[in-house]
């Protein structure tokens, strides 16, 4: 297997050459920031063929090319999954909260790798260069975060949310702090981009725990406001379900609001990409392509070094670390990826776009 490898490698490598001068030959534009190379790991290393810069205008030509079509047809399937799965995931948990049981934390967990799979399968689109102009940006004051990092920030600092081996009786769950939705919003980021307190993987540390958590961790709603530790020693147990329950919801709105933004017609990055010029439209594709392609080399770099003893160890952060489900959802990404390249419409692109066959040469040493 280790031969195989150096062989996907040394092609990737090839390829990543070719790409470069061709990048070199283009004076017009400004070179792209290139990421570290691994020492192991080829990265792709294309530069985009614009800067794409949506229009303001509200008199929006729609010029959609059949690419862009199937993108954007592409990406409302797998964001309806998502949505149709976090709204499953969400109707779970108001049942388990009214009566914890074994059973019904295994459902929750499932309903969760389910959910983050599917959302996992939409990173083509959401590294689409289009940004939208509040959920795509930050502030301090009032406190308001990007949308993605409201739903899928990691890596997080679990002792932050709820106590760990070591820290007994420590976070979020056994603080004073009240658990509702604008102090959850302020504590989210609070001095650190560890200090994760909302989306999937703040919901995933509640399910999973450090080591097998089970139900007897969470305790029926609704509790009784301003009981004590002393009054009733269910008290954290009752604060661990709030905190899930209103996670859950926070999560099932942020990306209703996501999903909203990729249907046709009025969705806010659909309107936007049909809105670009034809080339501009083809480099927005691109760009985005590059990027999943770029990450993926990593992330299937860390699947194949897993199973093979002979692979070089590559010092790569989990995304999901409690869950261990980060090979399943690489997998979804490359799914997605296929689903792309194999289409009539991207191989009549490629008949015009030099770009586009390069990427479909490194995803197709990706998908072997």
């Amino acid at each position: 297997m280790a031969n195989n490898n150096n062989k996907t490698i040394k092609a990737i490598t090839l390829l990543l050459t070719g790409l470069a001068l061709c990048a070199c030959s283009n004076s017009d534009q400004e070179p792209a920031q290139a990421a570290k190379p691994d020492a192991t790991t080829p990265t792709a290393t294309i530069s985009p063929d614009t800067s794409i810069k949506p229009t303001d205008s509200t008199d929006i030509t729609i010029r959609s090319t059949p690419l862009t079509a199937f993108y954007l047809n592409l990406a409302q399937q797998h964001f309806d999954a998502t949505c149709s799965s976090i709204k499953q995931l969400q109707q779970s948990v108001q049942g388990f909260v009214s009566q914890p049981s074994e059973e019904g934390l295994s459902v929750l967990k499932s309903e969760w790798l389910v959910s983050h799979n599917h959302y996992a399968s939409t990173q083509l689109f959401r590294n689409i260069t289009i940004k939208h102009p509040t959920l795509d940006h930050s502030q301090t004051e009032p406190v308001q975060h990007a949308l993605a990092v409201r739903i899928d920030q990691t890596p997080l600092l679990p002792g932050y949310i709820d106590e760990i081996e070591g820290y007994p009786n420590s976070g979020y769950i056994f603080s004073t702090l009240p658990i509702d939705r604008a102090t959850l919003n302020k504590e989210h980021q609070f001095a650190d981009s560890a200090y994760v307190a909302m989306g999937y993987h703040a919901l995933e540390f509640l399910l999973w725990g450090e080591d097998n958590r089970t139900h007897q961790a969470f305790a029926p709603l609704p509790a009784t406001e301003g009981e004590s530790a002393e009054e009733n020693p269910a008290l954290f147990n009752i604060r661990r379900s709030k905190l899930l329950s209103l996670i859950t919801d926070l999560l099932a709105e942020d990306l209703s609001t996501l999903c909203a933004e990729w249907q046709p017609i009025k969705g806010f990055y659909v309107t936007k990409l049909q809105s670009l010029p034809t080339e501009q439209q083809y480099a927005a594709i691109n760009a985005a392509t590059e990027e999943l392609i770029s990450n993926l080399q990593i992330n299937t770099a860390k699947v194949r070094q897993a199973n093979d003893d002979n692979a070089e160890y590559i010092e790569i952060e989990p995304h999901s670390t409690f869950s261990n489900s980060d090979k399943d959802d690489t997998q979804a990404q490359l799914n997605t990826l296929k689903a792309l390249i194999e289409s009539d419409q991207w191989k009549e692109t490629e008949k015009k776009q030099e770009h586009t066959q390069k990427l479909s040469q490194l995803a197709k040493a990706l998908l072997l």
